[in-house]
């Protein structure tokens, strides 16, 4: 949001005054051709590495921004070149590229989820640690003294920075080009892109190539945070926000194309260009809005290339961990003693909490409803979406708007509005979703969460005067005379509410209906060949876990008496990502689990760290993808388990 902010007053700064309506024209196409280059700088690498390696870094964008901050560094605080810096900057992306892809990603090929899983949870670490050494605090554009004035062009004066741009995107991408196309190292790369095993079978080493790509694309990310700092300047969330927009050129281009990522980044540029101009409260719509159109008429992008990663999510799952079962007769009942256990703990325990402790344990119900419905999706079906906050979003502004514009603050009017809203959310994204598979998928999703979020972002009715999104709402009234809220009071009900959404998932996932799921999840082709349809499974297990969600976003609303439209973006739908991983994906028990480990584990970082929080939620991620793939909460089955066949409290 702060590079839509910064390039519109750019926009307004290049305007000449008193300029003829060709002139407007010509300078928009410019702007959107300079800062399509921007663009391309950082996507090609991503799109490259995508297509080649078939990994999905999602820490491309963090390490534009390391490479920002040592270029502003080098430039700014200490003075020197600017090409120094931007040589300076690169190196530290691309060795910092290097270590992602050393230390972690060389461990997780052939695991495109894992792969994003992890990478996202990179962002958060990189981000923190840029945070921790040159602080919050935005740096504004900086740029060469030598690209600093203007130029005349047709009789118009414009930035010579933003034309050294486009030349400077030009020239990488004709020698992008040349590499790719018309060298032997090039042949190897698309060799490696079209079929890994036979490139391998001929004594290629592609493991080596993969690293020398790899360091180019994040040398290449790291300089274009240089470049791009004279446009964009340097800030704490440049690394989410240029994340999002190379994703948006490499969906729209295509995996694994220099042509299509230039192609993509000047018509995105473009795109933004006009529309600021044009549409300037609905500016990131536009964009958003394209992106989904392109991915609806051809899902690989316009010059995208087919790889031999374009295979389905639910073969590339691995199956889930194997939980040990019972073998006698009271199997069921030992088997729910655990959750008798937290059954009596979530009861008896808040009345004799603070209140602040009865809100935390609240937050924890409510993502772990999120998490489970997340879950079902993913862990059950194995459907990676990045857009789930979209229906946890849609079912949080559904009960907000209805008190906020109409006044209406009745719990089951205001349920039945946020069920049916982020069904018909879930309905929509699931038609266009479940077109495609596999990394295609997941892009998708992603895009359309976005394209809600820019929505809710520029959309005035959605949010209260002067500000993003709705504050000063109210508990919800049960219809009940002379009934009055207290902090007890409210967490019992939205403990109630746990309990009814679990023995729904519950049963969901052990009836007929969940093993099917997980059939598809295990082998979709399999399924298909005894007679299921596939296809309707999948989008039903949508609507359900939309439904689930949109739940858990009316209670976020109503304890926190706000709704924004964070709550409907990526970083949103990270969390239950990152619960039901964490937890244990395809377990029931699993997200709930990762729930209240990470919100306890943000409280007490809260007090003890409270800076610092972003790092250990990354940190924590990133061990818990790389040494317990199968999540804390099977462990945690396995340990009690065991306990109870040593105490001889089961045969076997």
């Amino acid at each position: 949001m702060g590079i839509c902010l910064s390039l519109c007053s750019l926009t307004c700064n290049d305007t000449i005054y008193g300029a003829r309506e060709m002139d407007l024209i010509i300078l928009n196409l410019l702007n959107g051709i300079s800062y399509g280059m921007i663009l391309f700088l950082i996507a090609s690498g991503m799109s490259i590495v995508m297509g080649m390696m078939g990994i999905t870094n999602l820490a491309h964008g963090a390490l534009y921004m390391v490479g920002a901050y040592v270029g502003w560094t080098i430039a700014v605080h200490y003075s020197l070149n600017f090409g120094l810096a931007v040589f300076l900057g690169g190196l530290a992306g691309g060795f910092t590229g290097l270590i992602i892809e050393r230390a972690f990603l060389r461990r997780l090929y052939k695991q495109p989820n894992e792969q994003v899983l992890l990478t996202f949870g990179l962002v958060f670490i990189i981000t923190n640690i840029c945070i921790w050494i040159w602080t919050g605090r935005a740096r504004l554009a900086f740029s060469a003294s030598s690209l600093s004035g203007p130029i005349d062009i047709a009789g118009m004066t414009y930035p010579l920075a933003r034309i050294a741009i486009i030349f400077v995107g030009l020239i990488v991408a004709l020698a992008l080009w040349w590499l790719q196309d018309k060298t032997r190292v090039g042949a190897m790369v698309r060799a490696g892109m079209d079929d890994k095993q036979m490139t391998m079978g001929l004594g290629i080493n592609l493991a080596g190539i993969s690293t020398v790509v790899f360091f180019l694309a994040s040398f290449m990310a790291g300089a274009a945070g240089v470049i791009g700092a004279q446009l964009l300047g340097v800030y704490n969330g440049l690394g989410l926000d240029i994340l999002l927009l190379a994703l948006i050129v490499v969906i729209v281009g295509g995996m694994g194309s220099v042509q299509g990522a230039l192609l993509g980044a000047i018509l995105i540029g473009v795109i933004d260009a006009f529309g600021k101009a044009l549409f300037p409260q609905f500016s990131m719509f536009t964009m958003y809005m394209a992106m989904v159109i392109i991915l609806m008429v051809k899902p690989s992008g316009l010059l995208g290339r087919r790889t031999d990663q374009s295979i389905p999510v639910a073969a590339e799952v691995k199956p889930t961990a194997q939980i040990p079962v019972l073998d006698h007769l009271d199997q069921k009942f030992i088997r729910f003693v655990p959750y008798y256990i937290l059954a009596i703990v979530l009861i008896c325990l808040p009345p004799f909490l603070p209140s602040y402790i009865q809100g935390m344990m609240i937050k924890f119900l409510v993502f772990a409803i999120f998490a489970m419905s997340f879950n079902l999706v993913f862990g059950y079906t194995g459907l990676l979406s990045l857009g789930h906050a979209a229906y946890f979003g849609a079912g949080g502004y559904a009960v907000a708007l209805l008190m906020f514009h109409y006044g209406i603050n009745s719990f089951w009017i205001g349920t039945l509005a946020a069920i049916i809203l982020a069904l018909l959310t879930a309905a929509v994204f699931g038609l266009i979703a479940l077109r495609v598979s596999g990394l295609y998928f997941m892009l998708i999703t992603f895009a359309l969460g976005q394209l809600l979020y820019s929505v809710a972002w520029n959309w005035k009715w959605l949010n209260s005067p002067g500000m993003k999104g709705i504050t000063g709402l109210s508990l919800p009234s049960l219809g009940i005379e002379g009934f009055s809220w207290n902090p007890t009071y409210f967490y019992y009900f939205v403990f109630l509410v746990f309990v009814i959404c679990f023995f729904l998932l519950y049963r969901i996932a052990n009836s007929p209906f969940g093993l099917a799921l997980v059939g598809i999840r295990e082998s979709e082709p399999r399924m298909r060949a005894l007679g299921y349809n596939t296809w309707l499974y999948k989008y039903i297990v949508f609507l359900v876990g939309g439904i689930f969600a949109g739940i858990a976003g009316m209670l976020y609303v109503y304890h926190n008496r706000l709704i924004s439209p964070l709550q409907l973006g990526v970083a949103t739908s990270f969390l239950p990502m990152c619960m039901a991983i964490i937890g244990g994906r395809g377990t029931i028990f699993g997200p709930i689990i990762g729930a209240a480990l990470i919100v306890f584990v943000e409280y007490f970082a809260s007090i003890f760290l409270p800076q610092r929080w972003p790092l250990i939620l990354g940190g924590l991620f990133v061990l818990v993808i790389m040494f317990a793939k199968e999540g804390v909460g099977v462990y945690l089955w396995r340990f009690y388990i065991g306990v109870i066949h040593r105490y001889g409290s089961i045969k076997g």
